[in-house]
């Protein structure tokens, strides 16, 4: 009897043990789909992420930009921007600012149309070693996104950092400074400060600057532009910096580097299409400061 009961005990634990082990391994299943799925969902959420996010990269590099023109009917290849996509890029761990200018840019379409006035405000490190620049218009208000472009002369980096309701990033380009070297002079021109080909129009102080007016025109097109040598070289270099921006594609009147434009009016004839640039501010005590702990990079490959 006593031999009957112990078997049956046994019995009972080896079932009991193995019950709970089923329950054990289950539960670990268990936790391993919860793991699985929870994976599958990050994995989802990050690239719906990624993806929205470099749809907002697109648009904000067009809007900057501009759109790449197609190669004309002669087979001449088309504008290139110096800026490749890249997430190995070195770039400084932060950037700080202390110089300041204020831009306004307002484009009228050729049927009159006025979307409102950009307000381009370039940045400037004491160190020489960066600059930087952020766009304001209505379409950016309304979206409550900020792009803040760093030019980072040390590592031969762009870095485009992002903030908007979704949160902040950063995308990080090669750059070729190379390419800077088309808008700098090495000598200059006494009589025409380098923009030789324009009639000087007369003086103006502009900002509490003197400035020198200077024009050209033809059947097609007139440009009237006013600039001052009594700015601090580092405005100038700020301007070269975004000599790739669609605002200064092919404007070479603004990117002298003997001198800082403070004001200009470009007016195409045939379409009636007119830019107008006015300097609002100069040398502000500028306080601005980015940590790129604070802007994961994201995007890889080319662009």
């Amino acid at each position: 009897m006593k031999k009957g009961i112990q078997v049956l005990l046994t019995l009972l634990i080896i079932s009991a043990i193995s019950i709970d082990a089923d329950a054990q391994l289950l539960k670990r299943l268990k936790n391993k789909a919860k793991d699985r799925i929870k994976e599958k969902i990050d994995r989802k959420i990050d690239k719906k992420l990624e993806e929205t996010a470099n749809k907002m990269v697109d648009k904000t590099w067009v809007s900057v930009f501009g759109e790449e023109p197609e190669s004309n009917a002669k087979g001449s290849s088309p504008r290139t921007l110096p800026f490749t996509l890249n997430s190995n890029v070195k770039t400084e761990s932060e950037y700080s600012f202390n110089r300041y200018s204020e831009m306004e840019i307002i484009s009228t379409g050729e049927n009159g149309e006025e979307p409102g006035p950009t307000i381009m405000k370039m940045y400037f490190n004491s160190d020489g070693e960066y600059s930087g620049t952020s766009f304001e218009n209505e379409e950016s208000q309304e979206k409550q996104e900020e792009v803040f472009l760093v030019y980072d002369y040390k590592n031969e980096a762009m870095v485009m950092l992002m903030n908007s309701e979704d949160g902040k990033a950063s995308f990080a380009y090669d750059w070729a400074q190379s390419d800077m070297s088309a808008y700098e002079t090495e000598g200059e021109d006494n009589d025409h400060d380098g923009y030789s080909g324009y009639e000087e129009i007369g003086t103006k102080t502009i900002l509490g600057y003197e400035c020198k007016g200077y024009k050209s025109e033809d059947d097609y097109s007139s440009t009237e532009f006013w600039i001052t040598k009594e700015t601090d070289s580092s405005y100038q270099k700020m301007m070269n910096a975004n000599a790739s921006t669609k605002y200064f594609q092919g404007r070479t009147m603004m990117l002298n580097s003997t001198a800082t434009v403070m004001e200009m009016v470009s007016v195409n004839k045939e379409t009636n299409e007119k830019i107008v640039m006015k300097m609002m501010k100069l040398d502000e005590k500028a306080r601005l400061h980015f940590s790129m702990n604070d802007y994961p990079t994201i995007g890889s490959g080319k662009k």
